[in-house]
């Protein structure tokens, strides 16, 4: 399996590759040891978004996997896999059915 380098790079593969499967995860987790406060609290921690991105075709897969802790910029990534599921059928999935995808 191919890791892609960048979202761009994926989302072009799955374009380009006729009758290609596309697996979306999307996922949210604390930084390990950090307590979240309330929405009026400077103590509060960002959190990481997670994004996988798999595409399988005639024998070729493509994997990008990202953490975001930069809300724009995971804003952005959801914004160019948005315009993936309008231009390819894609599945998304859970953080353990994309595990079993991998493997």
């Amino acid at each position: 399996m191919k890791h892609a380098d960048s979202l761009s790079e994926v989302t072009d593969f799955a374009r380009e590759i006729g009758g290609a499967q596309v697996y979306i995860s999307e996922s949210e987790s604390n930084p390990a040891g950090m307590s979240l406060g309330d929405e009026d609290s400077v103590a509060g921690s960002a959190l990481k978004m997670k994004v996988q991105v798999l595409v399988k075709a005639a024998g070729n897969c493509l994997f990008f996997q990202e953490e975001y802790e930069d809300e724009k910029l995971y804003k952005l990534a959801v914004s160019q896999l948005d315009e993936l599921k309008e231009s390819v059928p894609c599945e998304m999935l859970g953080l353990d059915e994309m595990d079993e995808k991998l493997n």
